[in-house]
């Protein structure tokens, strides 16, 4: 279920198109998906009726379902550990979405970068690794330990900007599916789901919830392919309110060390947030288990 490119993609799950996109390729990248602010707190959790009826439906319609399902959810947490074959590292994500944003970190190939959206504004933490993917030495040494705010509208950090979008995220991970089949009904991190089988090179399967919401609970390697690992949704009623970095910690908008002395200040976003004692998400050495 993958989409084939010059770099091998084997599995479920297309691993080398998110960490591409995260080192920025400089994929097009359309109007954001934004959605009108509202407060987190009020907003009503899902009380759809235990069976939702996926399971009558034949198994692209269900997949359908579920995207969209997954992307309009208040609140989801995209956590799991993909190896490639003849991968050195594992990739994996960690990222928790909202309605009005999103926060977490990718890492692929000993590279991490970590995100934070609120509303249409994004910033973004990079290891000296990454920098030196990206940037340079100097722009390393000149953003240690900051956030760098991304000018949305250059292409080259478009498919950064694309991965805090869950419904981006999704497509990206879920590539081109082969033929689908429906398999068997079973408990997936805590709701009953169904399987769709991919019956196409490297297989793998999609579970979708088949009580409540329709929503997308794992994509899974299969058990004979090369590719190795898993990625779960979950955290579906974990209330989480994103908020932006630090001001004293974001670095200049323009992406390139300044001269000493001469870095340019950086206010707090206007855009509104909420407070609240709900944490951000962790790295993904510190998640919860």
């Amino acid at each position: 279920m993958t989409r084939r490119s010059a770099r091998s993609r084997t599995g479920l799950v297309a691993t080398a198109a998110v960490v591409a996109a995260v080192l920025a390729t400089g994929c097009s990248v359309g109007k954001p998906a934004h959605r009108s602010f509202s407060d987190p707190g009020d907003e009503p959790s899902v009380g759809l009726p235990l069976g939702n009826q996926v399971g009558g439906l034949d198994a692209a319609a269900i997949l359908q379902r579920a995207q969209a399902a997954t992307a309009a959810a208040a609140f989801v947490h995209v956590k799991g550990t993909v190896t490639e074959p003849g991968a050195t590292t594992p990739f994996s994500v960690d990222m928790r979405f909202t309605a009005t944003g999103s926060d977490g970190a990718i890492v692929e190939d000993g590279v991490t970068a970590r995100v934070t959206r609120v509303q249409n504004q994004v910033w973004f933490q990079g290891d000296a690794r990454f920098w030196s993917e990206v940037g340079s030495a100097a722009a390393e040494t000149a953003n240690r330990g900051k956030f760098v705010q991304v000018p949305v509208g250059d292409r080259k950090y478009a498919g950064l900007v694309e991965n805090t979008y869950v419904e981006r995220l999704v497509t990206k991970l879920l590539g081109k599916p082969g033929p689908l089949e429906k398999g068997e009904t079973r408990e997936v991190n805590g709701r009953t789901a169904i399987a769709l089988v991919d019956k196409g090179p490297g297989g793998g399967t999609i579970w979708v919830a088949t009580e409540g919401a329709p929503y997308l609970m794992r994509f899974e390697a299969a058990p004979d392919a090369r590719t190795k690992g898993a990625i779960d949704f979950i955290g579906y009623n974990d209330r989480t309110v994103i908020t932006p970095p630090d001001p004293d910690i974001v670095v200049d908008k323009d992406l390139s060390p300044q001269p000493t002395g001469s870095a340019k200040s950086t206010k707090r976003p206007t855009s509104p947030t909420t407070k609240s004692t709900a944490g951000t998400t962790k790295s993904p050495s510190a998640t919860r288990s």
